[in-house]
């Protein structure tokens, strides 16, 4: 393991008779950085009133504990601070987290994720038809709605409207 010396030697055979041994130059195992983190954001689909958490796990091979810094990025610009406050956050934004492992004796790696702030849908209209209705006339309810983002959108594109009668 880490920091552990190593030789190697190595005896000549010609299937009758052995010839002298000789041994390496000893070697000094060096310390591993920890794997590249795995990063997670959540939650996974927010909204603009939902705190932003970072979490993230290496392994590191020499058996290092293994410690994190994280930093924030907001629509590709850097962000101050370990955390992000609900306040922080706007619908569209797309905010992204890097988790710095380090092994404490000279090693790390980093990993990243990232996460689009939901922007939520808005009604376009609503409309009643016949516009002029008389009584037991059927009346039809027509709307239509936007989702910037497709967050609520089926796979044609389409949101789902509810509407409902006074």
């Amino acid at each position: 393991g880490k920091g552990d010396t190593v030789t190697a030697e190595a005896t000549p055979w010609d299937g009758i008779d052995s010839g002298e041994a000789v041994e390496s130059a000893p070697v000094v195992i060096l310390n591993s950085a920890p794997g590249t983190p795995e990063v997670s954001v959540s939650p996974e689909s927010p909204v603009s009133d939902e705190d932003l958490a970072c979490t993230a796990v290496a392994e590191d091979a020499d058996g290092d504990e293994v410690e994190y810094t994280y930093s924030w990025t907001v629509d590709g610009e850097a962000f101050s601070g370990e955390s992000v406050a609900e306040s922080d956050t706007s619908p569209g934004q797309e905010w992204a987290c890097t988790a710095t492992a380090s092994d404490g004796d000279g090693g790390e790696s980093e990993g990243s994720a990232a996460v689009t702030v939901n922007r939520p849908p808005e009604m376009v209209s609503v409309e009643i038809s016949p516009a002029e209705p008389l009584t037991g006339d059927s009346l039809e309810a027509v709307a239509e709605g936007e989702d910037a983002d497709c967050s609520g959108a089926d796979e044609s594109g389409f949101i789902q409207v509810s509407v409902g009668y006074r």
